[in-house]
């Protein structure tokens, strides 16, 4: 999806999460597209093949950033699913000797091997911080009943995004049944539920790059943790930054959280030479 096409700076290729946001907070003079199957208009529909493997959609995605720019050296980033296909595209351009300047990785996702379980472990720290800290509110609070109502409301909220969940997937295979175009609202849903069983047997490998790794708030135990495995994948090229303001895997794609992320991204993007 081309987001801005004018501009004097190297593109940025925005792998899944929010382009059109990021294209708001990123220096003006900077060519951005989004790239993602979102935007295919038979997204969800029986007439669309959809890639098998992480390495197709990477090919795919690869396919559609060459007919805007046909060589490199190419400027990524990817956000969550999209950070692991734009690791694998990375990969795959360098494999066929094209260039890329910079890859920029915000938590990306992972499903097996190390840096799975560290994927995991964090998320468990995570639930137990949360819970730890409707107690510790709910103990020192002046008003526990008014803070109790806050907790709860949190909660109901949490199961009422249960119940959008299940109605929206209800809704996908209505449509898939019907073989009618989905709705934006429901497009997004459709993305994820195609690569859910893709993303479980990616395994990544360890080559010759560098780039920059955002996370939400992590403990220096996690960091250096994440930066270890990292650096081993990309062979010690691997810079790790943490975003305090950052709590949960969303929040890096909202302000003031997404604002830090837009600023690493263009100084990273603006200071990169080319990959090894």
């Amino acid at each position: 999806m081309p987001i801005r096409t004018r501009g004097d700076k190297p593109p940025l290729f925005c792998v899944h999460g929010e382009p059109l946001q990021i294209a708001f907070r990123i220096r003006a003079d900077r060519p951005l597209y989004g790239v993602s199957l979102l935007y295919h208009p038979d997204l969800g529909r029986k007439c669309l093949e959809l890639p098998s493997t992480i390495e197709q959609y990477a090919a795919v995605y690869i396919d559609a950033v060459k007919s805007v720019q046909p060589s490199g050296p190419y400027h990524i980033c990817g956000y969550s699913a999209g950070g692991m296909i734009a690791f694998e595209m990375t990969r795959q351009l360098q494999a066929a000797g094209e260039e890329v300047g910079h890859l920029v990785l915000v938590e990306p996702t992972v499903a097996i091997g190390g840096l799975a379980e560290q994927a995991q472990a964090r998320s468990q720290a995570k639930n137990q911080r949360r819970v730890s800290r409707y107690w510790t509110a709910l103990i020192e609070s002046e008003n526990r009943l008014q803070t109790l109502n806050a907790n709860l409301c949190h909660l109901f909220g949490a199961q009422a995004a249960r119940v959008k969940k299940y109605r929206d997937k209800f809704l996908t295979r209505l449509y898939r049944a019907l073989d009618k175009r989905l709705p934006e609202g429901l497009r997004w849903f459709a993305l994820i539920k195609c690569l859910r069983p893709v993303i479980q047997t990616y395994a990544y490998e360890p080559f010759d790059c560098h780039g920059t790794l955002i996370y939400a708030a992590l403990t220096d135990e996690q960091k250096s943790a994440w930066i270890e495995s990292w650096q081993y994948m990309m062979n010690g090229g691997a810079t790790l930054v943490s975003i305090p303001q950052a709590v949960e895997h969303l929040d890096l794609m909202e302000d003031p959280a997404l604002g830090q992320v837009v600023e690493i991204l263009d100084r990273s993007v603006g200071s990169s030479t080319a990959s090894p």
